[in-house]
């Protein structure tokens, strides 16, 4: 049987714990703070990202992320689980993909693991498109926007050169 919302979004909250109780060089875990940062901050988050997963029909991977960001914001102010959220949204979206496909009922562990990764594969390829289109859109506007000052420069320096001539 598929895994509903709620079980993805508590084997997130799950791994979450995991990864931020597991000790890490230059790293928080248990024993081990930063003046700002300590292992409760991490707990917090854990628990912070339960929403992020839930109605996943209707989320693109960058709202899950953006949606956990938000979540965590509102428990504490520090960024503890972007890196969690990077690597589990695309995994969540690829599994709710094959969950409104049908693909998921009377798989074997191996054939669920290779279609999984095949989708996972499928949602990068896709956010990686999008995130190319993001930034070429950026670069557009950024040309736009240097043109524009350009303009604006070479105007200035008209006016400024019209001024010299007046007075010579």
């Amino acid at each position: 049987m598929p895994l509903s919302d709620i079980e993805i979004a508590q084997a997130v909250q799950i791994a979450s714990l995991l990864e931020a109780s597991t000790a890490k060089p230059g790293n928080v875990y248990p024993n081990k703070s930063f003046k700002d940062l300590n292992y409760h901050h991490f707990l917090y988050s854990s628990a912070a990202v339960f929403p992020a997963f839930l109605n996943l029909e209707h989320k693109l991977v960058g709202e899950i992320i953006l949606k956990g960001v938000k979540e965590t914001h509102s428990f504490i102010r520090t960024n503890t689980n972007l890196g969690i959220l990077l690597l589990t949204s695309p995994l969540a979206a690829a599994y709710v993909s094959l969950r409104q496909k049908n693909l998921i009922s009377g798989k074997s562990e191996e054939e669920l693991r290779k279609i999984l990764q095949q989708e996972v594969s499928a949602v990068l390829k896709k956010l990686s498109k999008r995130m190319q289109n993001l930034l070429i859109k950026q670069l557009i506007i950024q040309k736009q926007e240097t043109w524009i000052r350009l303009k604006k420069e070479i105007l200035r320096i008209k006016w400024i050169l019209l001024f010299i001539r007046q007075w010579n």
